[in-house]
């Protein structure tokens, strides 16, 4: 079973759009709590929070900004069930072994709403299902430096191969590490692209 979290209502059926990649796909996910956070303004954004896994590998909500994740999550969100006969799995580099994606239109099977994903979240930690890190606590796994940070900048660069777009959004929201995204778009504009992957040591 699929899902697609979205802040779209009442949908029936799901187009190709051009998000984060060079073609256009509708993307979905065999973890529904992904698509959950998928379905409100920012839930997604790694730069103030990633959904991700903590040191015993179990599934782990990671706030990287200073009381961001009531902002982000205190609101309605929805999912969809979706038709997933024309998916296949997602293999672009720094991609979740849960992602999938169709270059063709994907009927909808049915829809849920979450009254208050924020809520909806603190349930799953209460039940176990989930594990919520508040700023600044975070797994061992993820460094202190906040070099997986740069390694999402450099993922999005190489999926979209738009170096200042990649970068500027990281820097908006961890502007104290300006000097070393400075130093990053620069190894980039001077090395090859198979040198920038075998950079990426977070998101191999």
């Amino acid at each position: 079973m699929l899902y697609r979290g979205c802040k779209e209502a009442n949908l029936k059926v799901m187009y190709p759009k051009l998000v984060n990649h060079k073609n256009k796909y509708v993307y979905a996910t065999s973890d529904l709590v992904e698509a959950i956070i998928y379905s409100v303004k920012g839930g997604n954004f790694n730069y103030t929070n990633i959904y991700g896994y903590d040191d015993n590998n179990k599934r782990c909500l990671i706030e990287r900004k200073k009381d961001c994740l009531e902002k982000i999550y205190n609101q309605e969100g929805r999912y969809y069930i979706l038709d997933d006969k024309n998916f296949i799995k997602h293999k672009a580099i720094g991609i979740g072994d849960n992602e999938y994606i169709s270059t063709k239109c994907v009927n909808v099977e049915k829809e849920i709403t979450i009254p208050n994903v924020w809520e909806y979240l603190k349930q799953l930690e209460m039940k176990g299902a989930l594990k919520i890190y508040r700023y600044p606590t975070r797994p061992k796994i993820y460094p202190l430096d906040d070099s997986d940070l740069i390694e999402c900048a450099i993922l999005e660069y190489l999926n979209t191969n738009n170096l200042d777009y990649a970068f500027i959004k990281l820097e908006k929201y961890h502007p104290e590490l300006k000097e070393v995204i400075n130093k990053t778009k620069e190894y980039i504009k001077t090395h090859s692209i198979e040198d920038v992957k075998a950079s990426i040591k977070f998101f191999k």
